[in-house]
């Protein structure tokens, strides 16, 4: 393969997870991964080494957990306790599955707030709770890019110098 091509592979991949990040049924970080390990791979882990990829790998799992944690943690620290963080998890999941992309903020929204109204929480309190579900998705988002921008600028370093 070409070392253009090579890049050209890799690169798109790279595009597509940044892209992915703001997309929740798309792989965002893992994208940005399969650039690295293509890399690697393309190039008999002669730049990019296994201890590289490794590191890579780690970090891509770090971002998923905490991808899935964030809407999560969000209504605990909203004041929520099991059932709005139970609620919050079952509604992403429903808002993704029932609303694609745009289903995830308000099905954790909801679930969130029926879960912490089940615990007997105000609407006020409840409403709280939900809203920072959706803050800790935001967040968790955010700290994903910073890791995938990361990933991919030590990438770089690592082939380039």
């Amino acid at each position: 393969m070409s070392d253009v091509l090579l890049w050209v592979l890799t690169l798109l991949l790279f595009g597509t997870g940044l892209v992915g990040v703001f997309i929740p049924v798309v792989p965002g970080i893992a994208l940005v991964f399969a650039g690295v390990l293509f890399y690697a791979f393309m190039t008999n882990f002669s730049v990019v080494g296994v201890s590289a990829v490794v590191v890579f790998g780690s970090i891509t799992f770090l971002a998923w957990l905490i991808e899935y944690a964030g809407g999560i943690l969000g209504a605990r620290l909203g004041g929520g306790k099991k059932l709005a963080m139970a609620g919050a998890f079952a509604g992403g999941l429903i808002g993704l599955f029932t609303g694609g992309p745009f289903g995830l903020v308000p099905g954790l929204f909801v679930g969130a707030l029926v879960g912490a109204l089940y615990e007997g929480k105000t609407p006020l309190k409840a409403s709280k709770a939900a809203f920072f579900s959706v803050l800790g998705v935001i967040g968790a988002k955010v700290i994903q890019v910073i890791l995938a921008i990361g990933m991919i600028i030590s990438f770089i370093g690592i082939v380039l110098f």
